[in-house]
């Protein structure tokens, strides 16, 4: 729509010196032409600049999963041209914009990247994790009633596995199986600690981790069905 309207005026209201470069330039030549011109049309008087550094530092939490994405995409649109107009060293930096993909995410999936945080060190870690949560969400639930098996084991040295070899299992402490549905819903867990009772704290952190692997093999399979 925005293209077919920037055709329309430069064809009627331009000399179409404008239009003849598109036209010339390959598809990336054009996305960038569109780009310079959309920026010459957006403001640079300084009360808007702090409106849009405000909208860059606090875009707000998405209310769904469903539009999440198109939220991150226009932040992050917002984010390239503050920093192609802001003044020198008042760039948003990356761990800056990590946290703040972190805050834009529904309620449940920013408590996991908070808590799981280790796990996802850099933007590109959130982002891409963030993209497998909206496609599980979004895309046709094919996969979503399938039972899916996990084995997850606490080895001696304390740390929490998934899907051990043979050596990791015959050393481990605790041994829990989990089966579930694609959507999380439990249909078994047996747990047995193979030496020192654990607490339940363990358990928790340990079926974390086993649903965890559960979404993420839910989504690789629905990915590969296309």
């Amino acid at each position: 729509m925005f293209q077919q309207q920037l055709y329309i005026y430069l064809v009627n209201f331009t000399d179409k010196s404008a239009l003849i470069a598109i036209n010339a330039a390959t598809a990336k030549g054009v996305i960038e032409a569109y780009r310079r011109i959309a920026d010459a049309g957006r403001s640079r008087r300084p009360e808007h600049l702090i409106k849009l550094n405000t909208e860059v530092l606090q875009p707000g939490a998405a209310r769904s999963l469903a539009e999440l994405e198109t939220h991150i995409v226009t932040w992050e649109s917002n984010l390239d041209y503050f920093h192609r107009v802001c003044e020198a060293g008042s760039q948003i930096s990356t761990s800056q914009q990590r946290l703040i993909l972190i805050n834009m995410a529904t309620k449940e999936l920013s408590e996991f990247l908070t808590k799981e945080s280790k796990r996802f060190p850099s933007y590109h870690d959130v982002r891409t994790e963030i993209s497998d949560w909206i496609h599980r969400a979004t895309s046709p639930k094919t996969m979503s009633g399938a039972l899916h098996v996990h084995q997850v084991e606490e080895i001696v040295d304390g740390e929490a596995l998934l899907d051990l070899d043979y050596p990791e299992d015959s050393s481990a402490q605790v041994d829990l199986n989990v089966v579930a549905t694609g959507e999380g819903r439990m249909v078994e867990v047996q747990g047995t600690a193979e030496g020192d009772p654990f607490t339940r704290a363990e358990l928790d952190d340990l079926m974390d981790l086993a649903l965890d692997g559960i979404r993420r093999l839910v989504s690789a399979q629905e990915r590969a069905l296309g």
